[in-house]
């Protein structure tokens, strides 16, 4: 800003930039996605490689032999459940025992304002985990390696998860080369439980997952992997490698996985998508399979909730993936999700620090192929460039004219309103000399235009568990339907008053959208740097409305198309358009009709609110503190 406020620099600029923006601005976000998209070619990809040689997984025998009969084991465990209606703990506990583990039971508590009271109202839902050490034999007991999975009993993947679980642990406890502790965790709260069984870890007893300390522990947590078995004969395995709030692990752990598959000869999925074959030509096929795969793994991403199991540990620093034994595919060993496990264990056995050297940012076109981030973060700029110019049009026009007020003047714009920077016709207007004591611009009525919609969505976000209590409590509206209410109360009422306020004399309006559009780009370049995809997809849907939003005079027809492009990009829209989309596209989830999808946002946005208590997600309090008060901003914008 302050080459903006300078005079030599200032006036060189202003007969620049508005003709750039004049030209160009609208371009620039089709540039950028197209920019994007070209990422997905082989010839601009990279392929992966190991950086940390001390994982070498090529150099792993793998000795691992499953039982005869891949079904006996699960049919156990299934009739233990039809007969029991769940999981027999004890059961499992002694099985632990006799393979020789040290074996614990945690019980924990959550707490969050919208967990389910327990007996006699008191109290929150109550769950257990257990968990076994198996100890180095030839080490210090210093680190350690977690194999970890959930044992829901509604899920019918977990008789064949249970039995590989306890079957590779019985031939872990037999072998002398572990350098690090092996901890077998089997938990029935999912992610939660997860989360409790990290708290308790690592010394953590406050906040709204309660759990007394574990009663025994390993060594430091160097690596996790999550297990998951979807069948018998598992011939292939789905790599998952997203965590909470769009962390990633380091790209080490999904090269070891695909290094293993290689040598063992099964494939690598990623998103439910296998490698293209060799054979297929490079454009368009195994070009579109890789922007396929590209754009899954942004959704995933962008979403920000967990994927598995392994999603809750990079909080804690610890580099964590979940491996997805996927029937239906032919291999040479019907169980190559076990001999997978045993892989990568043995590779990160290796380890003599932490995982460091490889990425952390990347986007993976295949299990062998990826975007790093010096390739995908130029399209981005170039996206929010479009904003970036009308902000520097913008700031240039007002500090070198008279306001232009947002009450209704006679000299208002009409049907030939003009744009700033440029004058009749749409040909740039040249910028005014400034000299160098030229006053800034009054800023002072800027304070409302901002305060408030950012006190409304602070008020919301604070507001919503006692009101969410309130209603379920005096009108016995369920939880998930009661935490509606305050945000859609706060979002109906600012769209309904807002083009009924009386416009006031004193406020440039180009004022209040070079302020804004400052905000919103300093907002998404900061959410780049913590979640890339979440700040790619929200500057792909909404960089274009921000930059052409402005008042748009007594024409009715131009209000109207504003108005519904700003609806379209507003919040609770994009909540129900974002989550149809990922239902369908990755999930492969069929809705009925409108209500399914409506039903859909509404419990995505009910694991948003609980996931901010349980498992530290933000990407609530950034929609209400952040995100909606910005639309607000520039739905103001356009009814003045």
């Amino acid at each position: 800003m302050g080459l903006l406020t300078d005079p030599n620099t200032r006036n060189a600029f202003g007969h620049v930039i508005p003709r750039v923006d004049a030209k160009i601005s609208r371009l620039l976000p089709l540039l950028g996605v197209a920019w994007f998209v070209a990422l997905s070619h082989i010839s601009l990809e990279e392929r992966t490689y190991l950086s940390e040689n001390a994982l070498q997984p090529g150099m792993v025998r793998s000795e691992y032999v499953h039982e005869e009969d891949p079904n006996r084991g699960p049919q156990v465990f299934q009739t233990m459940v039809e007969v029991l209606h769940d999981i027999p703990f004890s059961e499992v506990e002694n099985k632990l025992r006799k393979i020789g583990l040290e074996v614990y039971v945690q019980n924990y508590t959550i707490n969050h304002p919208y967990a389910e009271a327990g007996v006699g109202g008191k109290g929150g839902e109550k769950r257990s985990n257990i968990y076994g050490i198996i100890r180095a034999p030839r080490g210090s007991n210093t680190e350690a390696l977690v194999l970890l999975a959930s044992i829901d009993p509604k899920d019918p993947a977990t008789p064949y998860t249970l039995s590989t679980i306890l079957s590779l642990s019985n031939y872990f406890r037999g072998k002398k080369y572990w350098s690090k502790d092996i901890l077998v965790l089997l938990t029935t709260g999912g992610p939660e439980g997860v989360e409790a069984w990290l708290r308790a870890y690592h010394g953590i007893h406050e906040g709204s997952i309660a759990t007394a300390p574990l009663p025994a522990s390993g060594g430091s947590i160097q690596a996790a992997v999550a297990l998951r078995v979807e069948g018998a004969a598992t011939g292939a395995v789905e790599v998952r490698y997203e965590g909470v709030n769009g962390q990633q692990c380091n790209l080490d752990l999904v090269n070891a996985v695909s290094w293993v598959g290689r040598r063992l000869g099964f494939p690598v999925l990623l998103h439910g998508l296998a490698n293209p074959p060799h054979a297929l030509p490079v454009f368009p096929d195994r070009f579109l399979h890789m922007l396929e795969s590209s754009l899954r793994g942004v959704a995933e991403q962008a979403k920000c909730s967990p994927n598995g199991l392994h999603s809750v540990f990079p909080a804690y620093h610890i580099e964590a993936i979940s491996l997805v034994g996927v029937p239906g595919y032919s291999s040479k060993d019907n169980n190559m999700i076990a001999l997978a496990v045993e892989g990568v264990l043995r590779s990160f056995n290796n380890l003599l620090e932490r995982f460091h050297q490889s990425y952390f940012f990347y986007i993976l076109t295949s299990s062998d192929s990826y975007i790093s981030i010096g390739l995908y973060l130029p399209p981005f700029s170039v996206i929010m460039a479009a904003p970036l110019l009308r902000l520097i049009c913008l700031w240039l026009a007002v500090s070198s004219s008279p306001a232009a007020p947002l009450s209704g003047d006679s000299d208002r714009r009409g049907s030939d309103e003009q744009t700033p920077g440029t004058s009749g016709g749409g040909k740039p207007a040249p910028i005014q000399p400034l000299s160098r004591w030229h006053p800034l611009p009054n800023l002072t009525p800027l304070g409302s235009v901002f305060l408030l919609p950012h006190a409304l969505g602070l008020a919301v976000y604070l507001m919503t568990p006692y009101v969410v209590a309130y209603i379920h409590s005096n009108y016995g509206i369920a939880n998930e339907d009661a935490m509606l209410i305050p945000f859609l109360t706060a979002f109906s009422v600012s769209v309904v008053a807002t083009p009924l306020l009386k416009p006031n004399p004193d406020l440039d309006w180009r004022l209040v959208k070079c302020f804004a559009l400052l905000f919103y780009s300093l907002t998404l370049f900061s959410l780049s740097m913590l979640n890339f995809s979440l700040a790619f997809v929200l500057a792909v849907t909404t960089s274009t409305v921000a930059t052409v939003a402005q008042p748009c005079g007594p024409v009715l027809a131009k209000k109207v198309v504003s108005a519904l492009m700003l609806l379209a990009t507003s919040p609770p829209v994009m909540l129900t358009f974002l989550t149809y989309a990922y239902s369908t596209w990755v999930l492969g989830v069929t809705h009925t009709g409108l209500l399914s999808v409506l039903m859909n946002a509404r419990d995505c946005l009910y694991l948003g609110i609980v996931g901010e208590y349980t498992l530290g997600m933000w990407l609530y309090g950034l929609a209400c503190i952040i995100l909606y008060p910005q639309w607000q901003i520039f739905w103001f914008l356009i009814w003045q």
